[in-house]
């Protein structure tokens, strides 16, 4: 992808330090195999709109971003959304 945008930083266990990040990736230009650093988990799963959507309420999907899905209905709605704000 040409363009990554962070839009979200949650840590999901308060009792560790493991922060969990959401890119917004457009622009796509080629696939190539994640290289994650030693000790880091990168999994990529490619999902329309529609599909994040109906993912929201499985159990196993706690961590999408509700907030955030809830609050768009379109590719174009997503990718006007601002960057991520420590501050906000």
């Amino acid at each position: 992808f040409k363009n990554w945008r962070l839009l979200k930083v949650v840590q999901p266990h308060s009792k560790t330090d493991h922060l969990a990040y959401l890119f917004l990736a457009t622009d796509f230009e080629s696939q190539t195999d994640p290289k994650p650093d030693p000790g880091e988990k990168i999994i990529v799963h490619l999902k329309t709109l529609d599909e994040l959507k109906q993912m929201l309420n499985l159990a196993n999907t706690r961590y999408l971003p509700q907030d955030i899905l809830a609050r768009v209905a379109t590719i174009e709605q997503l990718e006007a959304l601002p960057a991520y704000d420590p501050s906000a």
